[in-house]
C-alpha cells in the first residue's frame, strides 16, 4: 500500500511501522506539494509536514500535525487567519469562545470550527476577527481585511475620506 496515512500520536523514532511491523519508522519534516481547489482553479501549494518513513519497507505516511500544516498553507494562500492565530488572538484578549461569539455576533459553532481547522472563515469575518487585534500583533494591512497591490498615495487616501455617497438634499430644497 503506497500513500499517506495518519499515524498515532506520540510515535517516536524507532517506532514499529504500521505497514510491515519492523521497528524502523523515523520522523522527519518534508516539503509537500498538494493541490487546493480555489473555485474552478487547481492551485499547487507547498508546506512542510511531519512524515514518518519506514526504512525497512519504504512506506511513508503523514505524521501528526500534517493536516494542520496543510490547512495553515491554505489559510496563508487565502490571506486568512489560521486556527492557531484565531485561538491565539482570542486567548490574548482573555476571551472564551462563547464570549468572542457574543462580542462579534459570530456563531459559536463557527468559531469552534475555525479553531479546530474544520472550515476557513470568509474574508469579511476574517477582517472582523483581525479588527479585534488592538495590540498590533498582526500587520496593519492584514487587520484591514484587504491588501493593496501597491502602496496608496497619501492624497488618494485623503480624497477618499472626504468622499461621501450621501447627498446633502438641503441644498436642493433651498433651490426649489
Amino acid at each position: 500500500m503506497n500513500g499517506y496515512q495518519m499515524i498515532p500520536a506520540g510515535a517516536a523514532e524507532g517506532e514499529i511501522c504500521l505497514f510491515c511491523d519492523a521497528k524502523a519508522a523515523t520522523h522527519t519534516l518534508k516539503d509537500q506539494e498538494f493541490v487546493y481547489k480555489d473555485g474552478g482553479r487547481a492551485i499547487v501549494l507547498h508546506t512542510k509536514v511531519p512524515v514518518v518513513e519506514c526504512s525497512a519497507c519504504g512506506e511513508a505516511f503523514n505524521g501528526e500535525g500534517a493536516e494542520e500544516a496543510q490547512h495553515a498553507a491554505v489559510c496563508a494562500y487565502l490571506g486568512r487567519l489560521t486556527p492557531a492565530e484565531i485561538r491565539g488572538l482570542r486567548e490574548r484578549l482573555g476571551l472564551t469562545q462563547a464570549r468572542l461569539a457574543e462580542l462579534t455576533q459570530i456563531g459559536i459553532a463557527s468559531i469552534k470550527r475555525w479553531e479546530a481547522g474544520n472550515t476557513i472563515q470568509n474574508p469579511s469575518l476574517d477582517a472582523k476577527l483581525r479588527a479585534l487585534d488592538t495590540g498590533n500583533a498582526m500587520p496593519a494591512h492584514a487587520k484591514s481585511g484587504f491588501r493593496f497591490q501597491f502602496e496608496p498615495r497619501v492624497e488618494d487616501v485623503e480624497a477618499s475620506r472626504r468622499f461621501s455617497l450621501r447627498t446633502d438634499y438641503s441644498a436642493y430644497a433651498e433651490a426649489a
